[in-house]
């Protein structure tokens, strides 16, 4: 368990750390390609929950089918390598 989504997400699809550059928390950093969908990927959390505080229940569901391809994409980039 991570304090945000971000930091989850990039612990979850980093690559081993002795071989990937690292920030100051250690935490392994991300390919130029992952960065860029790890950056969608909170954009759509983030418009899912904004549907969802709006009561926008067909929307947040929307939104949450696009990150869930997001997330998919990220799973096939990370295996790419």
């Amino acid at each position: 368990m991570e304090k945000t989504l971000e930091l989850a997400l990039q612990k979850a699809f980093s690559r081993d750390e002795e071989t990937q550059p690292s920030d100051e928390s250690g935490i392994a950093l991300p390919s130029p390609g992952l960065k860029m969908l790890l950056k969608r990927a909170r954009s759509e959390y983030d418009e899912a929950q904004a549907r969802l505080k709006t009561g926008n229940f067909q929307g947040y569901g929307e939104s949450i089918d696009q990150l869930g391809k997001t997330l998919e994409q990220m799973s096939r980039n990370q295996s790419d390598d």
